[in-house]
């Protein structure tokens, strides 16, 4: 397996740092070349000390002024501020996989250039979907992106079934914890959402096979007569 190459666009937020703890346990594996945050210079000066990202890009001009005073960049391209920002680190040459972990829906112009890169795209919010899913949707399909949506009660189920063979693995040596740690990613990448390709958002209004009427009475009374057999409002 090569290493994956990635760049992440909100890498100082909970989500990006947390992506940065599973590079430094798998660095065979996965490397950082471009990382993208807001206005904490202080954190993405660290994080580019330890990472060693190619490119790296703030919110504003203030902000990189304070990141390149920590000395930060001094073997990093610093890209332009904002969405161009965003977008330079996204679409980067060297990067394979882009995270998008920032807030908000400034990330869709980003996430639309590296779709028309060919990268692979891993949303780690809504709001770009929700604001422009079919856009999002349709320039996937037109680049050849295929989306991956895992089911998220099929994983919740998948870490039910294996919590007992992680709370043996606990006990074990580094390598079973880690072929374990394997056996359990597999598993839950078997749970897929099917894909629609001929769907794009807004979806339309879903059709009740019957009519209910409205609820004329407390919950708790309706409740009561329907147990009876009553079934009049």
């Amino acid at each position: 397996m090569g290493v994956k190459r990635i760049a992440i666009l909100g890498s100082t937020g909970s989500i990006g740092q947390s992506a940065l703890a599973v590079v430094a346990a798998h660095p065979d594996r996965l490397r950082v070349v471009g990382l993208a945050a807001g206005e904490n210079a202080e954190l993405l000066g660290s994080q580019i000390a330890r990472y060693g990202p190619v490119i790296a890009a703030m919110a504003t001009g203030a902000a990189i002024d304070r990141l390149r005073q920590s000395g930060a960049c001094a073997h990093v391209e610093v890209a332009e501020t904002g969405r161009d920002g965003l977008i330079a680190v996204a679409s980067h040459p060297d990067v394979d996989l882009v995270l998008c972990a920032s807030s908000g829906t400034e990330a869709l112009e980003a996430v639309l250039a590296a779709i028309e890169h060919g990268k692979t795209i891993a949303l780690a919010n809504k709001e770009v979907l929700v604001m422009a899913g079919a856009i999002v949707t349709q320039a996937a399909a037109r680049h050849g992106v295929a989306p991956r949506t895992l089911s998220f009660t099929g994983a919740m189920q998948t870490l039910e079934a294996f919590q007992p063979l992680l709370e043996f693995g606990a006990a074990q040596d580094a390598a079973s914890r880690l072929r374990l740690y394997h056996d359990l990613l597999d598993a839950i990448a078997t749970h897929r959402v099917g894909d629609r390709p001929d769907r794009y958002e807004p979806r339309v209004k879903k059709r009740r096979r019957n009519h209910y009427g409205w609820l004329t009475k407390p919950r708790a009374e309706m409740k009561r007569r329907m147990a009876k057999g009553i079934t009049k409002n």
